[in-house]
């Protein structure tokens, strides 16, 4: 209960910000957010990798006894 009373207390804080002179694109970042350049990767072959030193695999799984009957 104090948690929450704490959380209101600071949404009050929030509504208290005058906004209405800002954009809803607002940053503070010069020129933006940064993005990545969007590029294919190569397919990764970490799993195959891994599935060769198993005792036993199938389909790109693990082969293991059955603990279930």
């Amino acid at each position: 209960m104090g948690q929450l009373t704490d959380i209101l207390g600071y949404i009050d804080n929030l509504n208290e910000l005058d906004t209405d002179s800002l954009s809803a694109s607002f940053s503070t970042l010069e020129g933006g957010t940064p993005l990545r350049e969007d590029k294919p990767r190569e397919a990764n072959t970490v799993a195959k990798d891994i599935l060769t030193h198993a005792p036993q695999a199938k389909d790109d799984f693990f082969i293991v006894p059955a603990i279930i009957e």
